[in-house]
């Protein structure tokens, strides 16, 4: 190719990162909805039906040692319009999955999510 040096890389969609100036925003957290309240029988197929007018790209139910659901799924989209809806839909209380309404906020970062739940106990302890 003419003295050009093509490398080729492969990257994992997860790791996959945008950069814009100085930030750097990970592409599937934009996408991604973080769900609380899910009934155990909660599965990757009832979340999908629950968001199918938003285009679901995948689902992560969280799950114990049993197998069953822990109440908590991330969602990701197919486009970040999709994250407005579906948080517009919590907002309104109409989220319900398995005939149960659920809470549906923007995904967090881990580390930020340990943060915000290390917070949250803490403000427990000192409140009882």
């Amino acid at each position: 190719l003419k003295g050009n040096i093509i490398r080729r890389e492969t990257v994992s969609p997860r790791c996959a990162v945008k950069q814009r100036g100085n930030a750097s925003l990970s592409s599937d957290l934009d996408r991604c909805v973080f769900l609380r309240g899910l009934p155990r029988e909660a599965d990757e197929k009832s979340i999908r039906l629950a968001f199918r007018s938003q285009g679901v790209d995948r689902v992560h139910v969280v799950r114990d040692i049993d197998g069953n659901c822990r109440g908590t799924a991330f969602v990701y989209f197919k486009m970040l319009d999709s994250v407005h809806a579906a948080l517009h839909l919590g907002r309104r209380g109409r989220a319900s999955v398995c005939g149960q309404f659920v809470e549906v906020s923007r995904a967090l970062p881990r580390e930020e999510a340990q943060k915000l739940k290390l917070m949250n106990e803490e403000m427990k302890t000192r409140g009882a």
